[in-house]
């Protein structure tokens, strides 16, 4: 089967599933997982149907991120506003941001 819309909830196939037990200190029981499937016949749809991706999401608006400024008061050293560690000997120290 090409058309994905050829494979409903209602139409006759013959499956193949496999049953798995599973004993977790904290989790216990059966698993069952779908292996081939072969349509046999159309049936009528159970349910109305698939829900379109528009009725179940809102369109998402991507998040404006929020610079802010450091605190002078995190940063007493001018050397660490950039990296968070003073600078090593013999070395200028970083150029202060622009923001």
């Amino acid at each position: 089967i090409l058309d994905p819309t050829q494979l409903y909830s209602g139409m006759y196939a013959n499956v193949g599933v496999t049953f798995f037990p599973y004993n977790a200190p904290q989790n216990k029981g059966v698993g069952v997982g779908l292996e081939n499937i072969q349509k046999t016949a159309d049936g009528e749809p159970l349910g109305g149907g698939r829900a379109a991706v528009e009725d179940d999401f809102q369109a998402a608006t991507p998040a404006q991120p929020q610079f802010q400024q450091p605190a002078a008061a995190y940063y007493p050293d001018p050397a660490m506003v950039q990296t968070g560690y003073p600078s090593p000997a013999g070395y200028p120290a970083p150029a202060q941001p622009q923001w």
